[in-house]
């Protein structure tokens, strides 16, 4: 076979994407030619696409010695320096290429891909406004575009470019996810659902789009429907890192701390430095009460990012939970000076100070809980919040609930400071099973969403009471009991008790709010066998109307202890 022959059917293997058989042709005939331009060029390119960056190098360069001027192979020299990662010395070939032929688009495209690379993306912008301004309906051109300005989070100018991608290509798969992410972040979901359902139409096999509409559906607060898409993008693909990340994140919204804790294990089992699943496992390592567990992850995330906000940020949650407060405030601090406006992170550091009692900064910080992205509502904007003591003379006040009942009956204790001063009339918001225990206080009751009928000078969340009055440990009302109840119910609950004789009663409880605890990762659960010691010497009675599977099946081989949950209301246990 002769060479023109053997080159034909070399460019005719090349073109069907037959690269082997086209890689050993043109290996034949550059052996008995060595100066075959067309033979240089295109396995120059068939080992650029075999990512042999010397291969690729020498075989272009071969070529231009012969014909230093040849634009096609000056750009596909570029696009192959791109292709390898190599984009100065793409750069410098796409700007000679340019200065021969000003008015080249495509040399003018692969400069802004180039470009943009680099991370310059204003150099890029200009090159493809120039290509656009010659041409406005150039898909590719405006693909590119609107990624650049996705970059720079111009979500504006980047959703005007998709637009008019979109009705050019209207199988523009990336354009709908990218769309859909643009209109995510805008808050407009409606929108960003009908796109990334015609990404999934478009390519019902891809698992990008299904972890997409897991992610958009998780931040509508639909982690149910949104779980069932992540389950599909897993399937689909079990390597596909973002859908079990996305996955561990609803999951853990959902409560399933295992569930999540095994998602994040599956990402690390992909990219085991991934610092997104080292940080989110220490968060579920802390919730399943294995705080050192949770302190070794979160070093092996600092090492692999160490400006790792929430690294750091579960560090501290970490070192908490260790009781190691003078760390566990060091590692917020240094998430601090990553996201130094981080509500979340002072909120944090607020309950330690309180826990050592560093009161003056401790209280000031707390104010912080309403300001983190998964903070309660305040209450009641519309009526101006309680300032200073000094305004609490003749007034009337709501103070209202915001957390758990034993917060409730712990700052409840300020009432009766806000009477000293001289309130006309103060009104409590709290929970309905503690208005009977708490009628002590003659206040008047609403329950929460009860409509206020008349008008109320302030009002202050009962948790922010400690802060209105400036208060030290030594400042702390302590006059006892604060809560008072009649002897007719004392005698009654004796009469119920039925408590034995012999021997001390003693009333324990060893757990609070069950779900409360499995959400937030309390550690304020100790096991009811852990008073075993104490059942010779005294009687125990179990003081509490939630009780763990394990505590009921302790109790079922233990009947010495009394369990007087069936005998209390909701609010004498508190």
């Amino acid at each position: 076979m002769d060479i023109a022959t053997k080159l034909s059917l070399a460019i005719s293997n090349f073109q069907k994407g037959q690269l082997l058989n086209a890689e050993s042709l043109f290996d034949d005939i550059l052996k008995a030619d060595g100066d075959n331009i067309q033979a240089l060029h295109l396995l120059a390119i068939i080992h650029a696409m075999k990512y042999d960056a010397n291969g690729c190098i020498q075989l272009f360069d071969r070529a231009l010695r012969i014909d230093p001027n040849n634009t096609s192979i000056l750009k596909d020299y570029a696009k192959a320096l791109i292709d390898l990662n190599l984009n100065e010395n793409a750069l410098n070939l796409l700007r000679s290429v340019i200065e021969k032929t000003p008015h080249d688009i495509e040399a003018k495209f692969n400069l802004s891909i180039c470009l943009a690379k680099l991370s310059k993306f204003n150099d890029a912008l200009h090159e493809l406004d120039e290509i656009l301004r010659v041409d406005p309906a150039r898909f590719p051109a405006l693909a590119v575009r609107s990624s650049l300005h996705m970059e720079k989070k111009e979500w504006l100018l980047a959703l005007k470019d998709l637009d008019e991608a979109i009705s050019l290509n209207k199988d523009f798969y990336d354009g709908y996810l990218n769309r859909a992410f643009i209109k995510k972040s805008m808050k407009n979901y409606e929108a960003a659902l009908l796109d990334l359902d015609t990404s999934i139409a478009l390519d019902p096999q891809s698992p990008v789009a299904y972890s997409h509409m897991g992610f958009l559906l998780h931040e509508m607060h639909e982690n149910q429907r949104s779980l069932s898409f992540l389950n599909k993008a897993t399937e689909l693909d079990p390597n596909f890192l973002g859908g079990w990340l996305n996955k561990g994140v609803v999951l853990q919204a959902l409560n399933c701390t295992e569930d999540a804790l095994f998602s994040y294990d599956q990402a690390l089992r992909i990219d085991p430095a991934n610092n997104e699943a080292l940080a989110n496992k220490v968060s579920c390592l802390n919730l399943l009460g294995n705080p050192i567990g949770g302190l070794e992850c979160a070093e092996k995330a600092i090492k692999s990012n160490p400006m790792s906000f929430n690294a750091w940020l579960n560090k501290g949650s970490s070192l908490k939970n260790l009781k190691q407060p003078i760390l566990a405030l060091e590692a917020y601090d240094k998430a601090l000076e990553i996201q130094s406006n981080s509500a979340l992170a002072i909120w944090n550091k607020s309950l330690i100070h309180l826990t050592i009692g560093n009161y003056e900064l401790g209280l000031k910080e707390y104010e912080y809980r309403w300001k983190w992205d998964g903070a309660d509502l305040y209450r009641h904007v519309d009526i101006p919040r309680l300032s200073s003591p000094a305004e609490i003379i003749d007034k009337k006040i709501l103070c209202w609930f915001e957390q758990g009942y034993g917060d409730t009956i712990q700052f409840i204790r300020y009432i009766k400071k806000m009477k000293e001063i001289g309130a006309k009339e103060i009104i409590l918001e709290i929970q309905p099973p503690l208005q009977d225990l708490l009628s002590c206080f003659g206040c008047r009751y609403i329950a929460h969403r009860d409509p206020l009928l008349e008008e109320v000078d302030f009002q202050i969340p009962l948790g922010s009471l400690p802060l209105l009055f400036d208060t030290r440990i030594e400042t702390i009302p302590n006059q006892f009991p604060y809560i008072t109840v009649s002897e007719d119910r004392i005698n009654a609950w004796k009469e119920s008790a039925n408590l034995k004789n012999g021997k001390l009663n003693i009333g324990i409880t060893c757990s609070g709010n069950l779900n409360f605890d499995k959400k937030n990762g309390n550690p304020r659960y100790l096991p009811l066998q852990n008073f075993e010691l104490l059942m010779d010497v005294v009687n125990l009675n179990l003081i509490q109307t939630e009780v763990s599977a394990d505590d009921q099946a302790y109790l079922n081989k233990h009947p010495e202890i009394k369990y007087l949950g069936n005998k209390i209301n909701r609010s004498e246990e508190h």
